[in-house]
């Protein structure tokens, strides 16, 4: 008994594209989401393949395959910031980034979001992320800001976009200094300023993705999930989805909730030490390698909308939240084919 069912099958509001259907698609909170541009991709599945599931499905895989060149070309941009020129120039930095973008696209964590019809949001928003990205580094602010909006149009996931933007100021654009302290200078002020309109959309759709998750009854109050449980399943979701990356191997549907949860507990104390030592050994090597460290940070805040600090739903952990977080990885992937 999957979303597919209830999304699709037991649903004839998104089969259209009249005024009735568009209405629903961007007033819906439908399974607990707000995906209004993910329900629009739908409609047009559904005008021209009906309800065969087989042309659903290649869209997903045509979405997917489009993310992995875009993540091309945002790969070579970050490495070229970042690395010194190799040897044969630009063809070491395109070699780097075809190993990027392979080592993202075929990995067994992306089957989820790929397979599943129901994360259709997945691969969309993905889309939209990784060209504000793209043009974020590209310097073109405004389509930044549009992209960013069309990516939290297709599902909420991309909230912690704008502090994803400092950590490429800091590395590798060295916009903003490496030290804190320095970052409410007035030579830092028009990197904050043209952050606003980031801030502000993130703000907008966190509290509707909030507000989805409420009226729905997905959402998992403090009363049966309390905070020592929810920072256990956070350290637990950080390290789980670095090792998968690494050994993804048992990958399943679900992973349930299990009924307790403590830092105490083996599996979870043992995730809050690798997570904790990883954190302090990067910060120690900040100097020698801030590339790694940035890479950690944006894996870290990518996935905190899904770490459970704010729980939702019947699992622990699901492949389908590494779609976006584990790019980082797969850009150090590469960085190592020039370095070695």
């Amino acid at each position: 008994d999957w979303d597919d069912e209830q999304n699709y099958l037991a649903n004839p509001d998104y089969r259209g594209l009249g005024l009735a259907h568009l209405r629903w698609m961007f007033t819906t909170f439908h399974s607990a989401h707000y995906q209004p541009l993910s329900w629009l991709t739908l409609g047009f599945d559904h005008a021209l393949w009906g309800m065969n599931p087989w042309g659903y499905h290649l869209t997903n895989v045509v979405l997917h395959a489009l993310n992995a060149v875009i993540f091309f070309f945002l790969a070579r941009r970050l490495l070229r910031l970042a690395l010194p020129s190799p040897a044969d120039q630009d063809g070491g930095f395109v070699s780097a980034a075809v190993v990027s973008a392979l080592l993202f696209a075929v990995h067994p964590l992306r089957v989820e979001s790929v397979a599943w019809l129901s994360e259709r949001r997945d691969v969309l928003s993905g889309v939209f992320y990784l060209l504000t990205l793209l043009c974020y580094l590209k310097r073109r602010i405004p389509w930044s800001v549009g992209l960013f909006a069309l990516s939290l149009l297709s599902k909420g996931m991309g909230v912690t976009l704008p502090l994803v933007l400092v950590i490429l100021d800091v590395y590798p654009l060295r916009r903003l200094s490496a030290d804190p302290r320095c970052w409410l200078t007035a030579s830092a002020r028009p990197v904050w300023i043209e952050k606003i309109p980031f801030f502000l959309l993130a703000l907008a759709f966190g509290l509707l993705g909030i507000a989805a998750e409420s009226a729905t009854g997905a959402m998992q109050s403090f009363a049966r999930h309390g905070l020592g449980p929810r920072a256990a399943q956070a350290f637990y979701g950080l390290a789980f989805y670095l090792w998968k990356s690494v050994l993804p191997f048992d990958l399943i549907p679900l992973y349930k909730l299990p009924p307790q949860m403590s830092l105490l507990a083996a599996p979870f104390a043992l995730s809050a030490l690798v997570v904790t030592t990883i954190t302090i050994v990067l910060i120690a090597l900040r100097r020698r390698y801030p590339g790694i460290l940035a890479a950690w940070c944006y894996y870290a805040i990518a996935l905190f909308p899904v770490l459970g600090l704010v729980q939702f739903g019947p699992q622990l952990v699901a492949d389908r939240y590494a779609y976006l977080p584990c790019l980082s990885g797969a850009v150090l992937a590469g960085a190592g084919l020039i370095q070695f």
